[in-house]
């Protein structure tokens, strides 16, 4: 499988941060360096993260709200737990939540 690769002004992507918005609004903030398709893929099949594969389960499905590329794993980490620690950053961010404010 070909992993999908872009530049960034300062190098090439390596890492992303991406964030997932429910359709009840609760939102799921993830960091992976396999790529965000592949990561959803994993999500969805069970092999991601389980409390993303039980709220599928459940009828709860979900559609991806952001992503943002990184230089390296460590800056992505970092990112993620910025954005856990500040839910104001998700919500400002996250391009459905933005869509349904403009509606």
């Amino acid at each position: 499988m070909v992993k999908l690769r872009k530049e960034l002004d300062d190098g090439l992507v390596v890492a992303w941060v991406y964030l997932l918005h429910f359709a009840d609004g609760v939102h799921y903030i993830g960091c992976t360096s396999g790529g965000v398709a592949d990561r959803i893929r994993r999500h969805r099949s069970g092999r991601g993260s389980r409390w993303v594969y039980r709220r599928i389960k459940v009828g709860i499905d979900f559609e991806l709200g952001a992503v943002q590329g990184f230089t390296s794993i460590r800056q992505a980490f970092e990112n993620e737990r910025q954005f856990k620690r500040n839910r104001r950053l998700i919500y400002k961010d996250c391009m459905v939540c933005n869509s349904a404010k403009n509606n």
